[in-house]
């Protein structure tokens, strides 16, 4: 019997199997996120619920990196909205939550947001549950806000995916 077993994950960013295959799931959802009108990017928040703005419809959520993946077609970001896994008050995404819906995922997501600062050796420890790494520190530049050095951001995250999987992990 071939193709999927019923435990493989549905989306790209759980099935990938090494921290390269990672950042390029991570990588190309961003560059979806970034030509969806319903998302902006906020470094500072994992994803948030999708709030009113001034959107044509207002409504608008906010996320990182790694937030981007979970907004990508992969995930059915229609059930993320509809589950208790937003906090009430800030409208934030609890990772503790998250987790019960897809475990392992919250390993994955602090693995993005170390390459997205160039910390490779903590992104290693996070995705291979490791308790030390040889990796140091890659330099990626700052996403600003309203987006300043996004191509340059994007530029060394795709440099940063050639180092990682050149290193085999």
């Amino acid at each position: 019997m071939t193709g999927k077993t019923e435990t493989e994950p549905k989306n790209r960013f759980m099935r990938a199997k090494t921290l390269h295959e990672l950042l390029y799931v991570a990588i190309e959802d961003f560059q979806k996120s970034l030509k969806n009108p319903r998302f902006k990017v906020d470094m500072g928040d994992w994803l948030t619920k999708p709030s009113l703005d001034s959107s044509e419809d207002g409504r608008i959520c906010y996320g990182c990196l790694a937030g981007a993946c979970l907004v990508a077609e992969d995930f059915d970001i229609n059930t993320f909205f509809h589950e208790d896994i937003f906090d009430d008050r800030t409208l934030r995404i609890e990772l503790n939550l998250l987790e019960r819906c897809y475990p392992g995922i919250t390993d994955r997501m602090y693995a993005i947001d170390c390459l997205r600062t160039g910390r490779v050796g903590a992104a290693y420890c996070y995705f291979y549950n490791a308790e030390d790494s040889s990796y140091g520190n890659r330099t990626v530049s700052r996403y600003g806000e309203g987006g300043e050095n996004k191509a340059k951001f994007l530029h060394d995250l795709i440099q940063l995916h050639k180092f990682l999987e050149k290193e085999g992990i």
